[in-house]
């Protein structure tokens, strides 16, 4: 059985580093592979700052969430594998 863990950084990201950002990891790809799109969204949260694992899981994904104050909240989404 999995379960999920979640690791939070939180801080102040300039808007124009936003838009580097977005237009660098979210231009309009033609793949149809799921393993290419898993691997490109490791890459994307291992960019904004979530180990690649923490607390004993893998990272799994992340969401990022902007206040109107500017500051940012990135939820690093792990899955911890049960071990034998």
């Amino acid at each position: 059985m999995a379960d999920k863990i979640e690791h939070t950084i939180h801080g102040f990201v300039p808007q124009d580093e936003w838009h580097k950002f977005l237009k660098q990891h979210f231009a309009p790809k033609r793949t149809s592979e799921h393993a290419a799109r898993s691997r490109s969204a490791n890459e994307i949260c291992g960019s904004l700052g979530c180990p690649g694992t923490f607390g004993g899981g893998k990272l799994h994904g992340c969401s990022v969430d902007i206040e109107s104050d500017g500051s940012t909240t990135i939820h690093c989404h792990y899955t911890l594998v049960a071990t034998q």
